[in-house]
């Protein structure tokens, strides 16, 4: 076992290597070992995927782009989640699209969120609709205190900072009065 990693998966990893220095690379992109410092690139490869394929997912790329989810696994969960919070109620029609194919998610929480966004129950400025922004607020402070690097960790709290401002905009202008109190309470959390 030279080089500690086990025969096919060392073959796996060459050809990937290959594969992505090759010019007209086709095929699955990255071997998927998720070994560190393999050299295959799929680290930097779901790291940069990451970010534009949550853009892509929400304008309604849905059934493409849920099968790159579950291979960038669950690094992509908290990105998911909280763009998913972040939408208006009611869903846009490509929106409503993505949310009904993450329904079928592997990751309970992107379930979850999808569900949530479907339901309708929260309505733009509701007392419920400030709980589900608070709650994920709160989710995505703990993913960014437990995020392996700093550029992920930046990535979440900047989220965060988004519904921390959907909050303050709830409570300067929400419809009810129950609403504007119970945003101002989950700021002060």
């Amino acid at each position: 076992m030279a080089g500690g990693f086990p025969p096919r998966r060392r073959r796996t990893c060459f050809t990937t290597r290959l594969r992505l220095r090759h010019p007209r690379a086709s095929g699955r992109l990255g071997c998927g070992c998720g070994t560190p410092g393999c050299g295959c690139g799929t680290e930097v490869l779901r790291a940069a995927l990451l970010p534009l394929a949550v853009e892509r997912l929400l304008e309604g790329e849905a059934r493409r782009l849920v099968p790159l989810f579950e291979w960038l696994g669950d690094e992509a969960v908290p990105r998911l989640v909280a763009r998913l919070g972040l939408l208006d109620r009611p869903l846009a029609p490509p929106a409503r699209g993505a949310a009904e194919q993450l329904r079928k998610h592997d990751s309970a929480r992107v379930r979850l969120a999808a569900r949530a966004a479907l339901d309708g129950r929260g309505t733009h400025s509701s007392a419920a609709r400030v709980e589900e922004l608070a709650s994920l607020r709160a989710g995505l402070r703990r993913s960014a205190a437990a995020a392996a690097t700093p550029e992920e960790r930046a990535a979440l709290e900047e989220l965060a900072a988004a519904f921390s401002e959907k909050l303050r905009d709830l409570a300067d202008r929400g419809e009810s009065a129950k609403a504007c109190y119970a945003a101002r309470r989950a700021l002060r959390r």
